[in-house]
């Protein structure tokens, strides 16, 4: 549930309303230049626990990462930040709140942009505070609705646009964007989200990165459930350029057999 917080001074509520309906005003204003980088990479924080990098995959997209530590090692988590001609589309939050603080000030210096929407494919525990912040500063949570009861359920987050069934469209500006449930996997909600206009699916964790050299577990729901999804990725997508996993390096579509030959270690 969202809450408000009261603030014993007038004229402080007054002020950030009036910074929040200039912001309103200016992210839908087509005088306000977005802007590209050229920067390959960026950064922003100064700890782990606040640190966020942004890696270019082209002009308009972005793979974000953040850290965080666990069994005494630092873990990485990917997410994306997608440049549309309305603004900025967040696939994913970081794993912290300060993390998801750092990534909205980096987009708004090195963009000139907020984030207009967040579509999130997983309710994970894990990503709490990233996921808490979203809601905290206003930004909408787009998911499916196996998603949306998951993260009901465990308290995590209220989405404000809920998809049924197993699939969904969504445009921002001129990027269409679409979410798919190809099956239980490594969670009981893994969805993925393809970017035609790029050749580009961010699989999150059904998908593991170069490198592992284990699964880690097999899922909510067990191996074959876990085959039988990433079989139906295959299936559905045959022009795949760029695979994003949940964790770690990216790759082509050759990432997912990758993940495949993980099952008979």
């Amino acid at each position: 549930m969202k809450t408000v917080k009261k603030v014993s001074s007038l004229l402080v509520i007054a002020l950030i309303l009036l910074a929040a309906g200039c912001w309103e005003r200016a992210k839908d204003d087509p005088t306000v230049e977005l802007k590209r980088p050229d920067e390959a990479f960026l950064k922003y924080g100064e700890e782990y626990t606040d640190i966020v990098e942004l890696i270019k995959i082209n002009e308009s997209v972005w793979v974000h990462t953040s850290y965080y530590e666990v069994n005494d090692a630092l873990t990485s988590l990917n997410g994306l930040v997608v440049l549309t001609e309305k603004g900025l589309v967040l696939i994913n939050a970081p794993w912290t709140g300060m993390q998801m603080e750092s990534l909205e000030k980096l987009a708004r210096e090195q963009f000139n942009s907020g984030f207009i929407e967040a579509i999130v494919t997983d309710a994970e525990p894990n990503y709490a505070g990233g996921l808490r912040t979203l809601m905290e500063k206003g930004i909408g949570i787009t998911c499916l609705e196996n998603v949306a009861e998951k993260a009901q359920k465990l308290g995590l987050f209220e989405p404000e646009t809920v998809f049924p069934g197993n699939e969904a469209h969504v445009n921002y500006g001129d990027v269409e964007f679409e979410i798919y449930f190809p099956g239980e996997g490594y969670s009981e909600d893994n969805t993925i989200v393809w970017i035609e206009r790029y050749n580009l699916l961010f699989a999150g964790n059904i998908v593991k990165e170069y490198g592992a050299h284990s699964l880690g577990k097999y899922g909510e729901t067990g191996k074959k459930a876990w085959m039988n999804s990433l079989n139906n990725i295959l299936s559905r997508y045959d022009n795949i350029e760029i695979v994003i996993p949940g964790h770690g390096q990216w790759g082509d579509a050759s990432l997912i057999d990758y993940t495949m030959g993980l099952f008979e270690e």
